[in-house]
């Protein structure tokens, strides 16, 4: 699909997030408090958590290593 705007492909924006968008709305939808979601929210949410989950492993990995007999390799 193009962008009407600057003829440039968007196909590439739905690679960028591994996790599956439509499982994200669903999730979203289950609070009581959200009475509407935005187009845009599910994949800014997946990519939110995507950089989380990232940061938590590299973390993780640079203080735990070696610290304990079954530290990350």
């Amino acid at each position: 699909m193009k962008d009407v705007t600057t003829g440039k492909d968007k196909s590439w924006e739905q690679r960028l997030v591994s996790l599956p968008g439509p499982h994200i709305q669903v999730t979203m939808k289950h609070s009581p408090k959200v009475s509407s979601i935005k187009q845009e929210a599910p994949g800014l949410s997946a990519k939110a958590t995507e950089f989380f989950v990232g940061y938590l492993a590299t973390y993780s990995h640079r203080h735990g290593s070696g610290k304990e007999k079954k530290a990350l390799i």
